[in-house]
């Protein structure tokens, strides 16, 4: 694994000046299994990675009418303990339940 530069910015504003900064040269991190994995084995390689977990935004979740607002960084322990999510998209929560193990599944 090539050396690369680790940023975990706590705004939307601080991720994306990064990404911006980096382009092509960045990876998100955002649960971290499957790209650390890769730049491990030197499948991808990073200059700079940003870890978006603690990033307000990405964190969300919300359904309404119009749908299931999910963002980014949220962990799938969230989706299956939501009754309301898992009342409108078994599927969803089902699957959710199948990645990885407890571990994995709160990070």
């Amino acid at each position: 694994m090539n050396d690369f530069q680790y940023a975990a910015p706590s705004s939307l504003g601080e991720a994306t000046k990064l990404l911006a900064e980096f382009g092509s040269r960045a990876r998100v991190l955002a649960g971290g299994t499957d790209i650390l994995v890769q730049l491990r084995e030197g499948r991808r390689s990073a200059e700079m990675v940003v870890d978006v977990k603690r990033v307000p935004e990405l964190m969300s979740l919300s359904l309404n009418g119009v749908g299931l607002h999910l963002g980014a960084s949220v962990p799938c322990y969230r989706l299956y303990d939501d009754e309301a999510v898992k009342s409108a998209y078994s599927a969803l929560t089902d699957a959710a339940r199948i990645i990885g193990g407890w571990q994995i599944q709160s990070r």
